[in-house]
C-alpha cells in the first residue's frame, strides 16, 4: 500500500504495481474515499514541510561533520 501526498490526493492509500518504469502493469486502485480539497492541501503541505525540514537538516549535519 502507498500513500499519495499530492495536492488533489494528499493522504489517500493506493495500491499499484510495485514493478518500477516500463515494466509496470500500469494496475492502480484507490483504498480510500477522496478527501475535501481542503484536507487534500492540509496534507500536502504537511508533506512539503517536512521534506524541507529534513533537507535543512542534513545540509546542518554535513556541515558539522566537515
Amino acid at each position: 500500500m502507498f500513500y499519495c501526498t499530492t495536492i488533489e490526493n494528499g493522504g489517500r492509500r493506493f495500491y499499484k504495481c510495485r514493478r518500477v518504469g516500463s515494466n509496470s502493469c500500469g494496475y492502480l486502485i484507490w483504498f480510500d474515499e477522496k478527501l475535501p480539497p481542503h484536507v487534500s492541501m492540509m496534507i500536502h503541505n504537511q508533506k512539503v514541510e517536512l521534506d524541507s525540514s529534513r533537507k535543512n537538516d542534513v545540509v546542518w549535519f554535513v556541515s558539522l561533520v566537515t
